[in-house]
């Protein structure tokens, strides 16, 4: 970690060196780390926030590093959004055309088609279609003097600078996005699902049902785990059924099986594995039933 005391791209392209910049503060700090190690051994994990809001909407991410997409689509999560995750602006542009979003979270370095380049694509397709302005935030490590009013008048909403605090970020989206008492989307909705996912009602009855015999198999084997305190099963486990889940935008079970996967990763004895997997189970039945019934 190259420690400096004003941003430069110098270590820009090379792989082994992670910079950060003054100030230097504790999450930034943090993040710095898990961006420094290797991704795909590094289990990322937000930290967690007492009297947390959540958010209405379905968020694009533009982002090409591994170890930031995963932070940013935990912070999403924790924040009751959905997302849909691309790797390079040609990438955001095609999706951004394709599906309605809430907003677009942009990084500002990326291959194929920068983010500036993205995003003035962006806001030329919808001036063509008349569509409605979609907030659009700059994700970037430049964070000089002077950066925030270049980004914002190149046509960006706002402005998050690397490594992405959680006070800046949950401001952004208290400014754009519509507040929700709670995370209360239990059941999944198929014409929100075929709009988003760009797939036929047939096909994402076909998908559901694979994966609810996924999950009746998978939910037997988790409670057995639990009860045998088997945190490597657990862990294993939780985290498929939180990324299938996620598929669905089903986020109460999303989020009980994100407890049991964290909780299963560092072994913590003391958490209440069979608490959270009732909660679990509770919100897998009724999305079954519903579904059965329709």
């Amino acid at each position: 970690i190259a420690m400096m005391d004003r941003f430069n791209d110098k270590y820009e392209h090379i792989s082994n060196v992670t910079p950060i910049y003054l100030p230097i503060y504790c999450s930034k700090l943090y993040h710095t780390f898990l961006e420094a190690l290797d991704p795909s051994v590094t289990v990322l994990e937000v930290p967690s926030q007492r009297d947390r809001h959540y958010f209405k909407g379905h968020i694009l991410i533009a982002e090409d590093n591994i170890a930031n997409q995963e932070l940013i689509k935990m912070i999403l999560q924790n924040y009751g959004l959905t997302y849909s995750m691309t790797a390079n602006g040609v990438e955001a542009v095609q999706y951004f055309k394709h599906a309605a979003y809430d907003m677009v979270l942009m990084d500002e370095q990326m291959p194929l088609k920068n983010g500036l380049e993205a995003t003035e694509e962006i806001l030329a397709y919808e001036k063509t279609e008349h569509k409605k302005h979609t907030p659009i935030v700059a994700i970037t490590a430049n964070v000089i003097n002077g950066a925030r009013e270049k980004v914002l008048a190149a046509g960006y909403d706002a402005f998050v600078g690397k490594p992405i605090d959680l006070k800046e970020i949950e401001k952004v989206f208290s400014d754009f996005l519509e507040e929700r008492v709670s995370k209360v989307e239990t059941v999944p909705d198929l014409q929100k699902l075929q709009k988003e996912l760009l797939l036929e009602p047939q096909q994402i009855i076909m998908l559901l049902k694979t994966y609810m015999k996924k999950m009746d198999m998978q939910l037997s084997e988790l409670e057995s785990a639990i009860n045998l305190k088997d945190f490597t099963r657990i862990e294993r486990l939780a985290h498929s059924i939180k990324g299938s889940s996620a598929n669905f935008r089903l986020e109460m079970i999303q989020k009980s099986a994100q407890e049991l996967e964290q909780s299963g990763h560092i072994h913590d004895d003391n958490f209440d594995y069979k608490k959270v997997y009732r909660m679990l189970f509770e919100e897998y039945k009724k999305v079954k039933v519903t579904f059965e019934k329709s």
